[in-house]
């Protein structure tokens, strides 16, 4: 990770911002979400994207699952009310993450699909492989076969 670490801080001189959002994607990777969290605490304009994003997500890995969906659930009205889905697929894709973090692998599968329905032709891959897992989960071996395939 040191060069991850390194990478955030070269960001960090550039963008304080972008810099600090990566350094919280590394602490959740490390599963870390309580530092994730405070890194997100601490930007100045908590009202952006990629902040809510992130912030909805260490929640809901903390257990804090009604906050995170509240946060979601927002971002994904703004959008829609915009008149665009750009980003939509990205707030399903952290719903899912949520969704998972709570072991509630079928509302994961229902986000993801509907992200499906939004993303691009080169954001489905990604999709797909995360419905491959999440139907591992609930145990359907041949639908997660079937994602996985279609995931590569």
């Amino acid at each position: 990770m040191l060069l991850r670490e390194a990478m955030a801080a070269a960001l960090k001189k550039k963008d304080d911002e972008i810099g600090l959002l990566y350094l919280a994607d590394i602490e959740m990777k490390k599963g870390d979400h309580a530092k994730a969290l405070e890194i997100v605490k601490s930007l100045k304009r908590t009202d952006r994207f990629e902040v809510k994003l992130r912030k909805a997500g260490a929640l809901g890995h903390l257990g804090d699952m009604k906050e995170a969906m509240k946060i979601l659930e927002a971002m994904k009205h703004d959008i829609v009310s915009s008149g665009t889905v750009n980003g939509l697929d990205r707030v399903y894709i952290q719903m899912s993450s949520v969704s998972i973090a709570s072991d509630d692998h079928d509302s994961s599968v229902a986000y993801l699909t509907k992200a499906l329905g939004v993303t691009t032709d080169d954001g489905k891959k990604r999709i797909y492989g995360m419905l491959a897992r999440s139907y591992d989960a609930l145990g359907m071996k041949d639908k997660a076969k079937e994602y996985n395939a279609r995931s590569r």
